[in-house]
């Protein structure tokens, strides 16, 4: 009987030690989710990262999704890039005089109509870097990898200048481009 009521004893201990231990890890829990919950809060405003480079967090049903962040930068011509996401990080990556395939959305910045689309569809491809196609292109797109989604917003003065295209692209127009890139090659 002696030994029953030692080994209930220490099974006792025992219980009591893993039930503590469940309290510790149930605290550590419960503190990392407040601290990060707090640090969620406190990052749902544009922070500066650079003079020319935003992080934005986007806010949906009142959740802040760090993972749709965006980096933003502004070229000295006007030409802005905003990431939107990120392929693998050993995607090939386009480089002028490469074969590039990419699809893309085009709208135009001051009524958001889009005037052109080939998502769903076979994917565009050129040669980075041809004159024959606007210079928002060559710059925006080149040093993307593939499976990289960004948005050019696109000045006349990169895109088609003083000229209309077709009845939706009046002169003057700034362009938004979403683009993601699908292969590149030699």
């Amino acid at each position: 009987m002696k030994d029953q009521t030692v080994a209930n004893g220490e099974y006792q201990e025992q219980l009591i030690d893993n039930n503590a231990a469940t309290n510790k890890s149930e605290k550590k829990t419960k503190k990392k989710r407040k601290k990060a919950h707090s640090q969620k809060d406190s990052n749902t405003n544009v922070t500066d990262m650079a003079d020319n480079e935003e992080t934005t967090h986007v806010k949906n049903d009142e959740q802040t999704l760090n993972a749709a962040s965006i980096q933003k930068r502004t070229l000295s011509n006007g030409l802005i890039i905003e990431e939107l996401a990120s392929g693998p990080p050993n995607g090939k990556v386009a480089a002028p005089g490469k074969k590039i395939k990419f699809h893309y959305t085009g709208m135009l910045k001051e009524s958001g109509l889009v005037f052109d689309s080939n998502v769903g569809k076979t994917a565009f491809k050129f040669r980075l870097g041809d004159e024959e196609f606007i210079d928002g292109w060559n710059v925006g797109i080149e040093g993307m990898r593939v499976g990289d989604k960004r948005r050019l917003i696109i000045p006349p003065s990169m895109g088609f200048g003083d000229h209309a295209i077709g009845e939706n692209i009046p002169p003057n127009s700034w362009l938004v481009y979403d683009v993601e890139l699908v292969s590149v090659r030699k």
